[in-house]
């Protein structure tokens, strides 16, 4: 026992001897390293659209917007099957409405079909084939139409009846024998503000009138020789 308390007591004198210090708490840097389960974004790129690819026995088709014909676009089409009439009936076109069109069977006696110019002094200008094909009952048919217009200097003159036999080709000068100078008056070129709109439209334009009865015309059109 004796022993034990000497012991002790040399360890603190032995500690004693020497000054206390304080030594620097030990600091720690902490590496930091990507987590395994970070994903780094792949580099920006541009692709280009998938091509159009049409099965079906379709094709590609590319048109034009109506409305705007600047946008083109591109689908798959396929033609439908060819409209079958009956019998005094043709296949032709129907407009709808606007950028709306479709197929349709018209009657082989419809009355806005012109074949022929009134004998009012109009000529056919122009001539439009609206079908060309066999019908029912194995018909081979050619449906024409006509345009038709008055002359060069003419006047376009309408009558008492509706109709492309009401209008009258009228020679706009040079009056024949039983005939009159009359004029024809713009009254919106009249009492218009911007007279740059009207600036190619004259505000009265002369043409010739019968002073009774009904202009003659030669056989196949042309400007009526005189009033009757």
């Amino acid at each position: 026992m004796l022993s034990k308390l000497f012991l002790s007591a040399a360890v603190f004198g032995l500690a004693s001897a020497y000054p206390k210090c304080s030594a620097p708490l030990p600091t720690t840097t902490a590496a930091i390293s990507p987590s395994s389960s970070a994903t780094t974004p792949p580099p920006s790129s541009i692709t280009t659209a998938p091509q159009l690819i049409c099965t079906g026995g379709s094709t590609i088709k590319t048109t034009s917007d109506c409305t705007y014909p600047s946008i083109t676009y591109s689908y798959c089409y396929s033609a439908p099957p060819p409209l079958t009439c009956s019998e005094g009936f043709w296949p032709g076109h129907i407009s709808y409405g606007h950028c709306m069109d479709g197929e349709i069977c018209y009657k082989l006696n419809e009355t806005w079909i012109t074949t022929t110019c009134a004998p009012n002094g109009q000529t056919a200008y122009t001539t439009n084939t609206l079908f060309s094909g066999t019908l029912a009952g194995g018909v081979s048919t050619v449906i024409s139409a006509v345009q038709c217009a008055c002359g060069a200097n003419q006047w376009y003159s309408w009558g008492p009846t509706d109709g492309p036999q009401s209008v009258y080709c009228m020679p706009q000068t040079d009056c024949p024998s039983g005939m009159t100078t009359s004029w024809s008056t713009n009254t919106y070129c009249a009492t218009v503000t911007t007279p740059s709109y009207c600036s190619t439209d004259k505000v009265t334009t002369p043409y010739c009138a019968c002073a009774t009865g009904l202009p003659q015309y030669p056989a196949g059109g042309g400007a009526p020789t005189t009033c009757l």
